[in-house]
């Protein structure tokens, strides 16, 4: 799917990211995220709560993540937008209140739940 398409269907906030991988040989970002079922609109009682959730950037020009570890013990989710073919991802390090980005160029995404 586009990166569009991904900040419109899935509500990033409240989750929190458990590791990344760039690899700049392969073009790829990997994102696995403890992932907040219970954000999103399509979320029904008795359904888990959370879980974890695998997401792939491909064809990927530009990774940066700057002024803090996005897989820290207090650092959270606030939300995500794209912006001029980016996906931009809003993080919050609750310890030292810090607010930080990620920025990913990619042409593509994939969601797999684990």
């Amino acid at each position: 799917m586009t990166i569009e398409s991904f900040v419109k269907h899935y509500n990033l906030h409240d989750s929190y990211i458990t590791s990344v991988e760039y690899s700049a040989d392969s073009h790829c970002v990997l994102l696995l995220i403890d992932f907040a079922f219970w954000v999103q609109e399509s979320y029904k009682d008795g359904e888990p709560e959370n879980g974890i959730i695998q997401v792939e950037f491909q064809d990927v020009d530009q990774y940066l993540c700057e002024g803090g570890d996005p897989t820290g013990a207090f650092v959270g989710i606030l939300g995500s937008e794209y912006s001029d073919g980016s996906f931009i991802l809003k993080l919050l390090d609750d310890e030292t209140n810090e607010y930080f980005e990620m920025n990913i160029k990619a042409s593509s995404v994939a969601v797999t739940i684990i």
